[in-house]
């Protein structure tokens, strides 16, 4: 009996460390699932209101897989023509595409999202009133989110709290236009994709890393979620255990980098001083004015100390600080939210199951630069919500069986 509660004990503790190291990813993961929820339920009542897919049978298993390869193939394509901007060298093409994704989705996107909402939640007032709401409401949100993409003067999180609407605002749009089977077929094709893109040596994603040192890390901005403020440059020493384990290595490897160029041009500076003593020891005899002109030929060596430090690249800033793809949040609020769609039970322990799985990701140690993130959690959160709605459905029939 002892030996059990000392297994638990263990487990607990392994698990309350786990979560200590990957909190900063998981509760905005949360707060970005939560959001959608609010959409989906408050605005659309969980009913798909679009129709962007050719087939589009509530309930033909027959139309979701063929509507998920469809989709799949236009990532694909997309995916594809990106990693082919980024090789041949067309930055301005790949930065200005990111860039207009983004005033989309906060605009476009979040615009339909506030029309929908006010068409929903205000049916007294006429057309032209939900109109004018809507569009004071887009026109906010549009330039708060100008100013938290587009420049770096505010605070980290105000980029951090808008890439969660944002996230939100899509994983939203994208469930009033995905079937029920659809978006199961199509969080299952997203996993053998995501184990692709990464880890394969032709994966888009693997090919984006390795010409990430190309691009400056501002391009981060429109790309990732980022735990911690993006002017730290040691995200271990500052954060501590606020970092996942992956990271924290990596981190600690650029730090060490950092460390020792540091303490290079300490001790060249250390050179410079000991060679302008000497020279003031030799001209110590010499008038005022040759004292001027050897304290003027220092001011170099003044100038060269306060020299501004060279921006990083987008590689070097991935090597620091806790990253999550944009997609992976989404991928986990349409899963959450399909499961919504049948029950809150389902819904909770689909949560439950993702979140577990991506603490999990981000918890175990491995020699790639990057691990997807979608895998574990998906096939957890599926695994959850089926497992669920079965035990529902069984409880039901025996409670039918029982009461007759």
């Amino acid at each position: 009996m002892s030996g059990r509660c000392s297994d638990l004990c263990t487990l607990a503790n392994q698990w309350r460390r786990i979560y200590a190291e990957t909190r900063s990813i998981l509760l905005p993961v949360l707060l970005c699932i939560c959001l959608t929820q609010v959409a989906w339920v408050g605005v659309y009542d969980c009913t798909v209101t679009r129709n962007l897919f050719p087939f589009d049978s509530q309930d033909s298993l027959t139309d979701g897989l063929a509507n998920a390869a469809l989709a799949m193939i236009v990532i694909a394509f997309i995916s594809g023509l990106m990693i082919a901007l980024a090789i041949y060298q067309f930055k301005r093409t790949v930065e200005s595409w990111l860039s207009l994704s983004c005033i989309v989705v906060s605009f476009v996107i979040t615009g339909s999202i506030f029309q929908d909402g006010a068409v929903r939640l205000l049916p007294g007032l006429d057309e032209n009133t939900q109109l004018a709401i809507a569009g004071s409401l887009t026109t906010v949100y549009g330039s708060g989110a100008v100013m938290a993409f587009f420049t770096k003067h505010l605070p980290a999180w105000f980029h951090q709290l808008y890439v969660i609407t944002n996230c939100a605002s899509i994983a939203a749009f994208y469930l009033t236009a995905l079937p029920s089977h659809t978006a199961w077929f199509l969080l299952a094709a997203v996993v053998l994709w995501d184990i692709f893109a990464v880890l394969a040596p032709i994966g888009p994603l693997k090919i984006a890393l390795e010409r990430s040192s190309d691009y400056g890390a501002d391009i981060l901005r429109f790309m990732m979620f980022t735990a911690e403020g993006e002017d730290s440059s040691s995200g271990v020493e500052e954060e501590g255990e606020s970092v996942t384990r992956p990271v924290q290595r990596l981190s600690a490897g650029a730090d060490m980098k950092i460390k020792d160029q540091s303490e290079e041009e300490e001790s060249a500076e250390s050179g410079d001083e000991e060679s302008e003593v000497e020279e003031e020891g030799d001209a110590s005899g010499d008038s005022s004015d040759d004292y001027s002109s050897s304290s003027s030929s220092s001011a170099p060596i003044i100038s060269s100390d306060v020299a501004p430090a060279e921006e990083k690249n987008a590689r070097e800033a991935l090597n620091s600080g806790s990253h999550l793809g944009f997609g992976d949040f989404i991928f986990y609020s349409i899963l959450v939210g399909r499961s919504m769609a049948t029950g809150l039970l389902p819904a909770i322990y689909s949560t439950l199951c993702v979140l577990i799985g991506l603490a999990y990701t981000l918890s175990i140690p491995h020699d790639q630069e990057t691990l997807p993130a979608l895998p574990i959690s998906i096939i957890l959160g599926m695994t959850g919500h089926f497992s669920t709605v079965a035990l529902m459905g069984a409880v039901e029939f025996l409670y039918d069986a029982y009461s007759v």
